[in-house]
């Protein structure tokens, strides 16, 4: 019996098919590799969000180990009322301390009157910026200051740190209030730089927090840009004006920018959300909660008996997201703001 025996020859895979398998795992690999980014840039927003408030509360600790409620006074005491925003007797708006630059610092009370609120004085020759008890210190500023070190976080890693702080004063129904900024300093690369606070290039007020005055027409509604209650578009505020085109590196305009902390003048802190820029409506930036609507009371600034209610923010301070100093660009991002009683 013959047994038929077929030759069998084995079949590869065609130059077609070997295309397709790789046009697939690129696609594949692409896929994948994108989501590192997406991933990195989540940890990191994580991390911030956990960071910020200890960074916040270790500023706290720093502060008051070197300043008590009582070493603060009024501008009456000075003969003088708060020059930046009108309050009740007895209270002043937010503050910045004075910034020294060639020993990186904050000096409080402006006693080497660098860099203060107020360069020319306020009919004062003695005071440039916050007031001081004058019943515990007499005329002679009081010198309080913090090191760049010290507004590092950790101060270990005070070369190049994680991160950075800053903070404001003020004085709201009697007591001292302090905002702090937390925020990172890092090179355009991203990683951490080796960090000071640069003077402002366009003028001699304190560099940091950047303070912009809204104007009554372009503050905030608590109604929304629309001034209707009750409308979705309430989280929605008017954006400042970009004559020139938009520029992140301008610090008028930093605070429209997505995942920007800031604080107004009612002691509240606002963060940005997203930002619209369309046909329609080019300025349009969208909060991640309408801005609150304030009970007509004195102490507010904006919000006087008499007043509208809603139409509130008019002043406001963040960080830019921009600095220079001579040889080198930071990119500062902003972590958290927080506002204590000192």
């Amino acid at each position: 019996m013959s047994v038929r025996r077929r030759n069998s020859v084995a079949r590869g895979f065609s130059l077609v098919e070997v295309l397709m398998a790789i046009f697939i795992l690129g696609i594949g690999v692409i896929s994948i590799a994108a989501l590192f980014p997406a991933g990195i840039a989540q940890q990191r927003q994580s991390v911030d969000d956990i960071m910020g408030p200890i960074v916040a509360e270790n500023a706290i600790a720093v502060l008051r180990s070197k300043l008590d409620q009582g070493d603060f006074g009024t501008f009456e005491d000075f003969g003088t009322n708060d020059p930046r925003r009108f309050t009740v007797l007895g209270d002043w708006g937010w503050l910045r301390p004075g910034f020294s630059f060639d020993t990186p610092r904050i000096d409080i009370f402006s006693a080497d009157a660098t860099a203060t609120e107020f360069p020319a004085g306020v009919g004062t020759p003695s005071l440039n910026g916050l007031p001081w008890n004058r019943l515990r210190y007499g005329d002679v500023t009081p010198e309080f200051v913090v090191t760049q070190q010290e507004r590092s976080y950790p101060m270990a890693s005070a070369a190049r740190p994680q991160y950075v702080w800053e903070c404001m004063f003020r004085r709201f129904q009697g007591r001292v209030l302090v905002a702090i900024f937390v925020y990172r300093a890092t090179a355009p690369g991203g990683e951490n730089a080796s960090y000071a606070v640069q003077p402002d290039p366009s003028n001699d007020f304190p560099p940091l927090p950047v303070a912009v005055e809204l104007g009554d027409a372009a503050g905030w509604d608590a109604w929304g840009a629309d001034d209707v209650e009750g409308t979705a578009d309430d989280a929605l505020v008017e954006g400042t004006s970009t004559w020139g085109g938009y520029d992140v590196e301008q610090r008028n305009l930093a605070w429209q920018e997505s995942g920007q902390w800031i604080l107004d003048q009612n002691n509240n802190v606002h963060r940005v959300l997203s930002t619209y820029r369309d046909v329609d409506d080019n300025r349009a930036v969208e909060l991640v909660r309408p801005v609150p609507v304030m009970a007509p009371l004195a102490a507010f600034s904006s919000a006087a008996p008499g007043d509208g209610i809603h139409n509130i923010v008019s002043d406001i301070w963040y960080l830019p997201l921009v600095t220079r100093d001579s040889a080198n660009e930071f990119r500062l991002t902003p972590v958290y703001v927080t506002v204590k009683e000192l």
